[in-house]
């Protein structure tokens, strides 16, 4: 008989932003980074671990890491705790992939154990293949407790299978909360559960599912998930300029004066540099904020710069101003960018307050602005 405590990886990126991770590499977040980890971390102080394994993706092992090295143990690098594979999926916004995935997306919602995205993997194929590893590592290790870092879906269709016998229950079984932790007993080549889904370590602050709010305000995830198209200054050019002045006004106050024409030349300047320079936030079929990127201005220091960005007024404080800074740093990362900035106006305290909350430092000043500035490089070392 082995001990398994199965273990969901920190709060990531893709959590934060709304995008499809996958085996996609992303970043933990400041939450994780600050409060999640280290609770997970005092959790387990005091059980007694002979192994710790993990997926080589990089936010999972980097949330098990820690207790690792805690109690002097090697970590354990293990493919078979991978996520889902998501195909070509991966990186998109989840508001993206109704418009493009029409009947793969409405069957992830209602009947997972259905969906087969294009170049991925399917719920039974990611529960064979995790089940199979946790029945290797627990002859591995048969008498011993073992730690295993893992992920959301794969980690729920083993649950599911285990409590229930049939991936056609997952709808009985909710999502696991990032760092929640699950205890197994592997016996005779069967899987019980001691335990599941349990982050009594993580106060309502610390916890990921807790904060987003959206998946209990409504039932269609459409009312929350963006989608990005990119700007025509041809035809959008009276829209987009709206939301430029309302961004300028945010910014530096209502009297402040905005140059429309200046404006409407940068924009097309950057344009130019990147097709993806000038986006507008859509919530189903509704223009509900901008995004400008600037990926040349910083280019010889390997950043990419945020020159606007802006939702709806009745949007914000809502998570929603997230979705659009995940699409930045997924543009700038395709751009060879190590890192993002974005120059905030002296006296936006809620500016400032929003870069801070995402993990952003204060990298100088230049007139009339402090430039707050945020690594997005990944270093992944175990998928080298």
């Amino acid at each position: 008989m082995t001990k398994i405590y199965l273990v969901r990886h920190g709060e990531a990126e893709g959590n934060l932003y709304r995008r499809c991770q996958g085996w996609y590499d992303s970043l933990l977040t400041k939450k994780a980074v600050e409060k999640q980890l280290p609770a997970l971390r005092e959790r387990f102080s005091d059980v007694r671990l002979d192994a710790v394994y993990s997926s080589d993706i990089l936010r999972a092992h980097s949330t098990v890491r820690p207790i690792a090295d805690e109690h002097g143990l090697e970590l354990i690098p293990e493919p078979g705790l991978r996520e889902i594979n998501l195909g070509e999926w991966e990186d998109r916004p989840w508001g993206e992939l109704p418009r493009l995935y029409p009947e793969e997306m409405d069957a992830w919602d209602h009947r997972p154990w259905e969906v087969r995205v294009p170049g991925g993997e399917t719920y039974e194929q990611v529960e064979r293949r995790l089940k199979g590893t946790l029945l290797r590592i627990a002859e591995k290790h048969d008498g011993g407790t073992v730690l295993a870092g893992s992920h959301g879906v794969a980690t729920r269709s083993v649950l599911c299978m285990a409590l229930y016998g049939s991936l056609r229950s997952l709808d009985k079984l909710r999502w696991c909360d990032n760092t929640a932790v699950n205890l197994l007993t592997v016996e005779n080549g069967k899987i019980s559960v001691d335990f599941y889904n349990d982050n009594s370590h993580l106060g309502e602050l610390c916890s990921t599912l807790a904060t987003q709010k959206w998946w209990r305000d409504s039932d269609e995830p459409a009312d929350f998930h963006m989608w990005f198209r990119p700007v025509d200054l041809k035809t959008d050019a009276e829209e987009f300029l709206t939301w430029g002045k309302a961004f300028h006004q945010s910014a530096y106050g209502e009297s402040a004066a905005f140059d429309a024409g200046a404006f409407l030349r940068e924009s097309g300047l950057l344009q130019k540099e990147h097709p993806r320079a000038l986006l507008f936030a859509m919530l189903r079929e509704r223009v509900s904020g901008l995004l400008r990127l600037d990926a040349e201005a910083l280019r010889e220091e390997g950043c990419g710069l945020v020159r606007t960005v802006i939702v709806d007024e009745k949007l914000r404080g809502k998570g929603f101003s997230s979705q659009l800074l995940g699409e930045a740093v997924s543009a700038f990362r395709k751009a060879s960018c190590r890192s993002i900035a974005a120059n905030v106006a002296d006296g936006n305290e809620r500016a400032m307050g929003f870069y801070r909350k995402h993990g952003f430092l204060s990298a100088g000043e230049i007139p009339g602005h402090t430039v707050m500035k945020k690594s997005i490089e990944v270093k992944n070392p175990l998928r080298a």
